[in-house]
């Protein structure tokens, strides 16, 4: 079976709907939305800001709504910041891809196509030829064919893979269960738990439900795509067992359902190519410093829908035109997540011990600041300061490994006198 059509989408999650909308309410291009599993499939509960829906008009779909936000950390201290109103939402994800498709599907050029993305090529024309396997019992193979792609397929990164571009520099393998509670703080706190070895070095979470129900797990980071999820839910186990209060609270309690999946970090320097833009998770857009990703899908989706409608408009797909997405994603948010990158290897470097006196500062920050870090990673450091602070702790890495060395030798003497 060939199809033809001005852009294919491939990803049916939050970042690729947001993308078919843009264009299908800004434009009368065709668009191909290709999903193997289903519209909204992996269904997480990810919190994100309530300006974030609104923004959107998913404001209806907020699971949860927070007025206080807390930090713990596994050795005991904890930061409270409490706000006016209710600036931090939990999305019911699944609800929020459906209904940005449904507007989409009010067009008629919007084709959703289920099926396996399996291979990327170029034909003799310069269109992408992509070759996806129906879902269900057909195994004839259905040909897509377009000058544009937008790859929101999320941790596969099927056109980076496909074609050799750079790979993700890291995962953040997220592991959590939604269980019932036997007691909580309240439903309106959401918390972030601090990196612990054995619980998991991404940190965690503990997110209220309302109706007695809780949402708590920890994510663990590793530069191993393939990471094995045994030890990812040993971590978890241990946290589980051992995290007070979220122990107590939810032990013997039945498991709703799973929460798992993962997400790729550092995004890349290129975010358009001739022909291709990447957004969302296959972007690696989720914020590195909290692993938050439900405003970077929704605003990438729409920025790279943006720029395939000019592209479209122009019959011009090559880099030059593409790149209106890349350049406006960089003046938003590329300073700070080049900072944040050259600090996230100490950051995660630190021990429980110094996690717990972060805690404590940051109950310092006033909401508002509060707020801002969790966003945009407050405060922003000028380069000076972010290379003092990197060549500091390489300085003190190289003094412990030197006295560590030295401590080995002295021992080994003593032995053979």
């Amino acid at each position: 079976m060939k199809d033809v059509v001005d852009v294919i989408i491939i990803g049916g999650g939050l970042a690729g709907v947001s993308a078919a909308r843009t264009l299908i309410k800004g434009s009368d291009v065709s668009v191909a939305l290709v999903e193997e599993r289903g519209i909204g499939s992996n269904n997480p509960s990810p919190m994100t800001f309530a300006d974030v829906l609104d923004q959107f008009g998913l404001t209806e779909h907020s699971i949860a709504r927070y007025q206080h936000f807390l930090f713990h950390s596994p050795l005991g201290a904890q930061s409270r910041h409490s706000f006016d109103g209710h600036p931090l939402v939990l999305l019911d994800y699944q609800k929020a891809c459906q209904t940005l498709l449904q507007q989409a599907q009010q067009s008629e050029h919007l084709s959703l196509v289920q099926g396996r993305a399996r291979t990327l090529r170029r034909d003799e024309h310069g269109r992408w030829v992509l070759e996806v396997l129906p879902a269900g019992e057909s195994k004839d193979t259905r040909r897509i064919y377009a000058p544009l792609l937008i790859d929101a397929s999320g941790a596969s990164l099927f056109a980076t893979r496909q074609l050799g571009l750079p790979e993700a520099r890291l995962f953040s393998h997220c592991y959590g269960e939604v269980r019932a509670t036997s007691h909580m703080l309240d439903d309106e706190s959401a918390l972030l738990l601090a990196p612990c070895e054995r619980f998991g070095n991404g940190g965690g979470w503990f997110y209220p439900l309302g109706k007695h129900r809780a949402s708590f797990g920890y994510a663990t980071l590793s530069s191993d795509a393939n990471y094995p999820g045994s030890l990812v839910r040993e971590r978890f186990r241990h946290a589980f067992q051992e995290f007070e209060p979220y122990a107590s609270w939810l032990a013997d309690m039945p498991v709703d359902h799973i929460e798992q999946g993962i997400i790729p970090l550092y995004p890349p320097r290129r975010l358009a190519h001739d022909g291709l833009l990447l957004i969302g998770d296959a972007a690696r857009s989720a914020t590195i410093w909290t692993c938050m990703g439900v405003e970077q899908a929704l605003v990438t989706g729409h920025l790279a829908g943006e720029a395939a409608i000019q592209a479209c408009r122009q019959g011009v797909f090559a880099r030059r035109v593409l790149v209106a997405y890349e350049r406006e994603w960089n003046r938003l948010y590329r300073r700070m997540y080049q900072q944040s990158a050259w600090l996230a290897p100490i950051v995660w470097r630190q021990g429980e011990a110094s996690w717990n006196q972060q805690t404590a500062l940051l109950q310092r920050l006033t909401p508002e600041q509060m707020l801002a870090r969790l966003r945009v990673n407050w405060p922003q450091l000028s380069w000076p300061q972010i290379a003092f602070t990197r060549c500091y702790d390489l300085a003190g890495r190289m003094r412990r490994r030197l006295a560590a060395s030295l401590s080995r030798k002295v021992s080994r003497e003593g032995m053979q006198r």
